[in-house]
């Protein structure tokens, strides 16, 4: 620009307004996402500009933050079994060194599984995986030949029992409310955060008012929730030119 340029506003010049941030969820990011910043109402570039105000300039709000996701719970069962006939899914293994001497055992049933622990004289090994308190007994075995090299004979199950656990995923946080602002065809107002899901989702935070920053997400026991995005500018200079201003009216939001 060459010369000055002097703006006079009798109306409304207001920045636009700042995002949401988004909800923590199991699908992403567990922590809420950080609000967006409010627009500023004008930016100054070149020196020699003037304001005189008797309307309104507004910077835009800025967004909530969106609510941290809920805390993961779980919950454990224990599922007692009877004996079972060697198969593929279930059976005991007794590991023996040579001619014979005494090794490892170890068991499975249905994608659970026991030791390696113990000797040859083991009749009953812990559960191992996934970890829990189960433990299984020796059956009969089933008559696999003698070997004079190392060697595994198969055994029945004899029953015993298995935990299992379940994990019920936390809730998802509520997304950040929008801030005060222009929006791509109008001016909206501040929206409110959304609440988080059950169980323990955080709610999200509420948008900023003109020129003023969004609250952040809430947190959850488990995770954090995003920062508010900053409120806009009435006018700003991101080239820290000189400008001067002369307000009868309203102006909302840091001149910087």
């Amino acid at each position: 620009m060459a010369g000055t340029l002097d703006i006079q506003n009798a109306g409304n010049i207001i920045g636009s307004r700042g995002g949401g941030g988004n909800a923590g969820s199991g699908g992403g990011n567990p922590t809420g996402g950080a609000g967006s910043a409010g627009g500023a109402a004008i930016s100054v570039q070149k020196a020699g500009v003037t304001i005189n105000n008797s309307g309104t300039i507004s910077g835009g709000g800025g967004g909530g933050g969106g609510g941290g996701m809920g805390a993961n719970s779980s919950s454990s069962n224990t599922v007692n079994f009877g004996s079972a006939n060697y198969s593929g899914t279930r059976g005991w293994r007794q590991n023996f060194g040579p001619h014979g001497a005494g090794g490892g055992a170890s068991g499975f049933y249905d994608g659970v599984n026991f030791g390696p622990a113990g000797t040859s004289n083991t009749t009953s090994i812990s559960q191992n995986s996934p970890p829990g308190s189960g433990t299984m007994n020796r059956g009969n075995p089933l008559g696999d030949g003698p070997f004079t090299g190392s060697h595994t004979k198969r055994y029945n199950v004899g029953g015993g029992s298995y935990q299992s656990t379940t994990t019920t995923p936390g809730g998802a946080g509520g997304n950040g409310g929008n801030g005060y602002g222009f929006d791509s065809s109008s001016v909206v107002n501040a929206q409110s955060g959304a609440s988080g899901s059950s169980p323990g989702g955080a709610n999200g935070g509420d948008g900023g008012g003109a020129g003023a920053a969004g609250s952040a997400g809430s947190n959850s026991p488990a995770n954090n929730g995003g920062a508010g995005g900053a409120g806009g500018n009435s006018v700003t200079s991101p080239g820290s030119v000189n400008y001067s201003v002369s307000n009868s009216g309203t102006i909302n939001g840091t001149q910087g």
